[in-house]
């Protein structure tokens, strides 16, 4: 439950806090419901929505990656749920259901982000294809949505 966080924690964005603000949020009693970051001061927690459909959107944002991947020979290393410390990120995904499963990417940048539609980290991935994916995987299973996935990722060139 997010009320037992301090008073002043903001959940969900990045907020300018020390090292000992960190660690004061992050031992929350309900931190399996939350996931923490902390960056150069700045830290970010997460609400996690906890499920059968978090989990199956993981699992297929996770498909998208490794496919893109190996479809135009890039480098990746995945990790799912966890949370890092000094750890540089440059770019964060947001899945937003009240919207239609609106796929949201930021980029990291002047002590905060910015929105937007194309992957910094996986050059040419726009947010619409990976919408589409999740729309597709609420009425077809996994291997019809990889199909999908390599046809369109094949199109890209």
């Amino acid at each position: 439950m997010v009320s037992a966080l301090p008073k002043k924690a903001v959940t969900d964005a990045w907020v300018e806090a020390s090292w000992d603000e960190f660690l004061v949020a992050s031992k929350n009693s309900e931190i399996d419901k939350l996931r923490c970051y902390y960056d150069r001061g700045w830290m970010r927690i997460e609400t996690m929505g906890l499920g059968s459909g978090h989990s199956q959107d993981n699992t297929l944002i996770s498909q998208v990656v490794g496919l893109y991947g190996i479809v135009k020979n890039l480098r990746v290393k995945g990790f799912t749920n966890g949370s890092f410390c000094a750890v540089e990120v440059r770019e964060y995904w947001i899945v937003e259901h009240v919207l239609g499963a609106k796929m949201m990417a930021f980029v990291m940048a002047d002590r905060g982000s910015r929105q937007v539609e194309v992957s910094f980290v996986l050059p040419g991935l726009g947010m619409g294809v990976i919408e589409e994916a999740l729309r597709r995987s609420k009425t077809e299973d996994d291997t019809e949505v990889s199909r999908w996935l390599m046809q369109m990722f094949g199109e890209m060139g």
